[in-house]
This record gives C-alpha cells, structure tokens and sequence, in this order.
C-alpha cells in the first residue's frame, strides 16, 4: 500500500519535472555573463520607418455599445534619424540564465566635422540600441535600458534583433556588446586593502 502511494506521488513530480524544466528555480542555472561565447554574428541590416510596438486592446464606439479592438502602436524615428535594426545570429552555449540590457549593444561609427579651427576632422561616436528582441514584440526605449531574462536549459540557436535611431548619413557601422574580462573582480572588507 505504502509503495503504491509513493509510486502515484513520485511519478508525476517527475512527469512534472521532465515535462515542464521552466519550472525548476532559475538559481540553479549559471549566469551567462560573457557574451562572446554565443559568438554572435551579424546576419542582416534593414532601414525601417517604424516599428511595431505594444499591442492593446482599446474599446472602440459602436453605436451605443463598445467592441474591443486590438490596436498596435508604432515607434518611428526622431527628427534625422532612421531606424536601423542588425539581426544577429549566434547559439546558447550551455543551460544558462542569459540575461542582457538593451544599451549593453552599441552602434560605433565614423562622420566627418568640421572643428573650431575650420578643419575637417573624423570623429568616432557611439549610439546605444534603443530596444533588443527575439521575436519582433519590440518595447523601445529611449530613456533609460530595458532589461530581459531568459532561461536556456539546453544549447539552442539564438537571433537576437537590435533597433538603433542613427542619424540619416550613417551607411555603416560596427555592433559593439560586452565580453568579460578574466578573472573576478572582489571587493575587499576592509578599506584601504587591496583585493586580489
């Protein structure tokens, strides 16, 4: 009796577990915090007037009743700058929790000015992405990052599209995001104490 109880409990927890793994605690799941062993590569550029934003459900009058209506907002450009999205491409190296911040992807590009003296002058600038996505549900922001976390229980593909606002003359540039630099960085107890 007791062994068929245990068997009836146990075996749909395990159903459970193998089923669904989204339901295991994300603090078993290392942090993915060196983005450079997804290997990233850029797979496609495309110019955009506006982007697809938040849907919402609005009432809309109809008569003397209101009906619902899914209604989508749209992001454009300000004034002199276009929407360039860079779709890149690259694979979740192991289970991980893979958790990033849209201005951690910055555009680095060149223009050319003329300085104080006159002269004309190439000047590096950088512009950080205003939204990051994986499946074209853009959320844009242009105070402040957004950040997202997603759980990865196995090694999957991964194409992530990054939006920037650029200015109009910007025909190319290069897509920046953070790689880590070995070793750990811990702060000492004591101050004044150098940490190793």
């Amino acid at each position: 009796m007791f062994r068929r109880v245990r068997i009836v409990i146990v075996k749909p927890i395990i159903a459970i577990v193998l089923l669904f793994p989204a339901t295991l605690p994300a603090k078993e799941l290392p942090f993915l915090a060196d983005f450079s062993k997804l290997r990233l590569k850029i797979v496609n550029t495309e110019v955009f007037e506006k982007l697809p934003g938040v849907e919402a459900i609005n009432n809309a009058p109809l008569g003397d009743r209101f009906l619902p209506r899914l209604e989508t907002s749209y992001y454009t450009a300000p004034e002199g700058k276009k929407i360039v999205v860079v779709t890149l491409k690259g694979k979740i190296p192991y289970p991980c929790q893979f958790t990033y911040n849209s201005d951690e992807f910055s555009a680095l590009y060149e223009v050319t000015a003329t300085n104080a003296a006159g002269e004309k002058e190439t000047r590096t600038i950088i512009d950080y992405a205003v939204g990051v996505t994986m499946d074209d549900s853009w959320l844009i922001s242009t105070e402040g990052s957004r950040t997202s976390s997603v759980q990865y229980f196995d090694t999957a593909p991964l194409i992530l599209k990054i939006a920037y606002y650029l200015p109009k003359e910007v025909t190319s540039f290069f897509v920046r995001y953070p790689a880590i630099i070995p070793g750990k960085a811990v702060i000492s107890q004591q101050k004044g104490k150098k940490s190793r």
